[in-house]
């Protein structure tokens, strides 16, 4: 029965949608196919040979970081993995006539390590690299990752074009702000409990001189964080579209949920979306409605209202005064209350 509650009713006036819900964004993409092929196949995976279980995990996480060309490190792994057109192995697959190169068998360690040709490589570049004749598969393996990522990455540079992509986020901190002249704010947050699927939802409303309005904390069930936020703006719009408001700014520390109001509601978690469309058609009951992100230092009393902390709070409403529990932290904000 509580499984059959939380199931989300779609609303019939809205047509329904192919999704692919292994994908955030719901559309199907070949990483997410790949992935999910690749956890289909993971007990033959398990039975994979000894060589590769016996590669230490810390080799593979020096290949993936090496700042060097995508090639190279997909070669690396190709290396380990055997996946290279060697003549024993094309022998192998009954391809190559002879799997023979200078009287030896061409295998993975003899085409870059024991080959003559290879050797002059090693030893009489930069690298001094020395090799070691008699060692089994497994630890050559080892050590040609280990070493010669460690010598690629040394030896390599970030190119431009990769140090434009390094962008690093930051956020200023700011507090809550009143809206323009005859607007109101509308600020909304959600909490989320994971193992119960349930939460809250918190509503604030305030006028253009700073005035408190309204307020109202609502108890949900939600399958994700991103749905949760949406019926908080949900929620937002219902009291305000109740109070009969006329401008509102509805404004939550959600970037996802905020993004998708602005651009596409389909490009948010699936989930979310029934939510969403519901908001978005009651925007249309307002003169003007205007969706706003902020970062939680201007959210701070919906957030702190939407907390577990005050459960006792939910679903209820209150007008023009608001609960004790909150009025220090409008106060903070600088918000008129009264006493």
């Amino acid at each position: 029965m509580e499984q059959i509650k939380k199931v989300q009713i779609g609303d019939p006036s809205c047509d329904d949608r192919f999704i692919w819900p292994l994908e955030k964004r719901c559309k199907y993409t070949v990483k997410s196919g790949y992935h999910w092929i690749r956890s289909m196949e993971a007990p033959i995976r398990h039975r994979r040979s000894s060589l590769l279980v016996s590669i230490n995990k810390q080799v593979w996480k020096s290949i993936w970081k090496l700042e060097v060309h995508p090639k190279i490190i997909i070669f690396m792994w190709q290396i380990l993995h055997r996946a290279l057109a060697t003549r024993l192995d094309l022998f192998k697959r009954h391809v190559a006539v002879s799997p023979i190169c200078n009287e030896e068998e061409e295998s993975v360690e003899h085409l870059f390590s024991l080959c003559p040709w290879v050797q002059h490589i090693w030893f009489g570049g930069q690298l001094n690299y020395k090799v070691i004749h008699k060692i089994n598969y497994g630890h050559a393996a080892f050590m040609e990752a280990n070493k010669m990522s460690n010598r690629v990455a040394v030896g390599s540079r970030t190119s431009p074009g990769n140090q434009a992509n390094l962008i690093r986020d930051s956020q200023s901190i700011s507090v809550w702000s009143p809206p323009e002249i005859s607007w109101y704010k509308v600020n909304v947050d959600a909490s989320w409990m994971s193992i119960t699927k349930k939460g809250y939802v918190a509503t604030v409303i305030n006028n253009s001189n700073g005035k408190f309005i309204a307020t109202k904390k609502q108890s949900i069930l939600a399958e994700g964080v991103q749905e949760a936020e949406a019926k908080a703006i949900l929620e937002g719009c219902k009291l305000a579209n109740h109070l009969e408001l006329g401008k509102v700014i509805i404004e939550s520390d959600s970037k996802e949920v905020v993004s998708s109001l602005c651009n596409s509601i389909y490009q948010g978690r699936w989930e979310a979306v029934p939510v969403l469309w519901k908001a978005m058609q009651l925007k249309g009951s307002f003169q003007q409605c205007r969706w706003s992100w902020v970062p939680r230092s201007a959210n701070m009393v919906a957030h702190r209202l939407a907390s577990a902390k005050y459960s006792e709070m939910s679903n209820y409403t209150w007008i023009e005064r608001p609960p004790s529990s909150i009025v220090h932290i409008l106060n903070k904000d600088g918000l008129p209350c009264p006493h």
